[in-house]
């Protein structure tokens, strides 16, 4: 995260696909002196809405436990036929919610 934020281009925006981290990282970067979203954005991507009470939040993007479950089966099944070999990436369809904040360019 430190080498992230020293570059000469620093990134705008992170993206977390799971709200484990999320606690971990605003605390990390609390500590860093990053200020959320004055100088950097935050989103949340998950399997379900989040209720967050956090404000700096941007947003969520998410898509419902059916898809991801249906994803999943057929993953593996492709897996199992030797239809696919990890690794290998999907495409995973999001709704997004956007909040109310966001980095100024």
């Amino acid at each position: 995260l430190k080498s992230w934020l020293r570059r000469p281009s620093p990134p705008t925006a992170l993206v977390l696909f799971h709200s484990h981290f999320l606690e971990p990282l605003m605390t990390a970067l609390d500590r860093l002196g990053v200020r959320v979203p004055e100088d950097l954005s935050v989103l949340m991507v998950s399997h379900s809405p989040m209720q967050w009470n956090d404000k700096r939040i941007s947003g969520w993007g998410y898509s419902g436990k059916e898809i991801f479950g249906e994803m999943a089966a057929s993953t593996l099944l492709d897996w199992i036929e030797g239809q696919r070999q990890p690794p290998f990436g999907l495409d995973i369809p999001l709704k997004l919610i956007p909040g109310d904040t966001c980095r100024a360019l």
